[in-house]
């Protein structure tokens, strides 16, 4: 008698074990056509009208319906055999939530013993008698998903398992997704920031040349106009040193007459007379030496201006700071020269940083501009330094002009924010400066005294 009531207890565990094994392999179905579904879906609500079917495999049930529950209200989603059910109905989500005691997944045998919600759910579905509800919690909605049967106690513990795990996993998937298309959208986001960032840099750019136009102009008249007057003096020169050459070539070639080697002379005589050959052979030393540094001058401003024109990369490099302040100040020269004392204290070595020498020049010439439309009096000065301080490389670029008030200091790195009359700024190159400084891993640092100076000091990270 005992072997036979062991061997009827092991049978019911078998019969346990084979059911739970059913079971899991149902869920298991349910769970990998759930996922199919969802990756094949573009909304939400597309995604729970192909759950139906995806369901009907795992529960057996007669119609259905998808609710997004609201604090009094619900919305209909999608359903199935449910044309009785209106779009939208004010019956009290909260009073469905607490009937169903919190729990996620929970079996009905009698539709009309619900509050509040049995008698409208019993008149949208004459013909159903029992009904599985399951609550669906996403990110930041909550819905009810809501099967009938036309039988009675259709729904058991075993539908409320199953559908209670597949509709945890369906949840959990859809916010994974969410959150995947979410990082996309950001990601997309981002990249068409930078590209307006890098529009906007470039009309900066472009805007900051025009405004040093008339300057940059000037800086390139005056060499280009001594290199052209030097090179008509020394074609003049030339003239000469060739009638020079050439007479005293007769002179040395034995072929040629006594009369014509006579002319020859009485010809470098008169040259001699007329001409102080001396000097011009000294004064082409430094015509020329004068149009080498004039072509240099134009070399340099030229390269300055390609290098700061021209549209970044996203090339990082090594950037001398000092070498970028004096690429800036070739290019801003003409402005300031004739308007300022420029007083340059840079450090005596090189200061590398990692960067893009494009954007910090953009960064160096915006603040010397505004710095230079701050100065309204005739003893203007600009003061550019620049030095180390532990593992960071500082540049301070600070001019004695009307300075800054205390109550805009706050908001200068704003886009679009100006004090400047309408038309003579648009606000945008000090939020450019500070976003630049920002993607270096730097900071802007503004002392000012209204009336008596305003300072701006740049801190970059040492490259290494």
């Amino acid at each position: 008698m005992p072997s036979i009531e062991k061997l009827r207890e092991k049978v019911l565990e078998l019969t346990f074990e084979r059911d739970n094994a059913l079971l899991h392999v149902r869920l298991n179905q349910l769970l990998q056509k759930g996922l199919d579904a969802i990756l094949s879906s573009d909304t939400l609500e597309d995604t729970f009208s192909k759950f139906f079917g995806v369901m009907a495999e795992g529960v057996q049930f007669d119609c259905a319906v998808l609710l997004r529950l609201e604090e009094t209200n619900f919305t209909l989603l999608a359903r199935q055999n449910a044309s009785g059910w209106p779009e939208q109905a004010e019956l009290g989500s909260h009073s469905l939530v607490a009937a169903l005691s919190e729990r996620h997944s929970v079996a009905v045998f009698n539709l009309m013993l619900l509050p509040v919600w049995g008698e409208p759910v019993c008149n949208w579905w004459p013909q159903i008698h029992s009904a599985l509800f399951q609550r669906i919690q996403t990110r930041d909605q909550q819905f009810l998903l809501i099967l009938g049967s036309g039988s009675v106690a259709a729904f058991g513990p075993s539908e409320e398992k199953i559908m209670g795990q597949f509709i945890s996993f369906v949840a959990s998937t859809i916010a994974s997704v969410e959150n995947k298309k979410l990082y996309i959208a950001s990601q997309s986001l981002k990249e068409r920031q930078q590209r307006i960032e890098q529009s906007l840099l470039q009309s900066e750019k472009m805007a900051s040349l025009g405004q040093l136009a008339a300057g940059v102009a000037h800086e390139l008249n005056n060499p280009i106009g001594f290199l052209l007057s030097n090179i008509h003096m020394f074609q003049t020169y030339l003239s000469i040193f060739k009638a020079l050459l050439n007479n005293y070539r007769l002179l040395e070639d034995v072929t040629q007459s006594e009369t014509v080697k006579q002319q020859a002379k009485k010809d470098l005589e008169l040259l001699y007379q007329k001409e102080d050959v001396a000097f011009l052979l000294e004064d082409s030393d430094t015509l020329i030496a004068d149009s080498l540094e004039g072509a240099i001058r134009v070399r340099d401003i030229v390269q300055s201006l390609r290098r700061f024109s021209h549209p970044d990369t996203d090339q990082i490099e090594l950037v001398d700071l000092n070498e970028s302040i004096e690429s800036t100040i070739k290019i801003i020269g003409g402005e300031l020269k004739h308007s300022l004392r420029l007083n340059k204290q840079l450090y005596s070595g090189s200061l590398y940083v990692m960067g893009k020498s494009n954007q910090i020049g953009q960064v160096f010439l915006n603040i010397m501009m505004n710095a230079r439309q701050a100065i309204t009096h005739d003893h203007g000065e600009l003061k550019v330094s620049s030095g180390l301080l532990e593992h960071e490389a500082w540049v301070a670029i600070e001019d004695n002009g009307v300075g800054i008030e205390a109550a805009h200091i706050n908001r200068l790195f704003e886009p679009f924010f100006t004090t400047k009359d309408v038309g003579k700024g648009t606000g945008l190159g000090l939020s450019l400066c500070h976003s630049i400084m920002l993607q270096h891993s730097g900071r802007i640092e503004v002392l000012s005294e209204p009336g008596l100076f305003s300072r701006f000091t740049l801190y970059f990270p040492l490259a290494g």
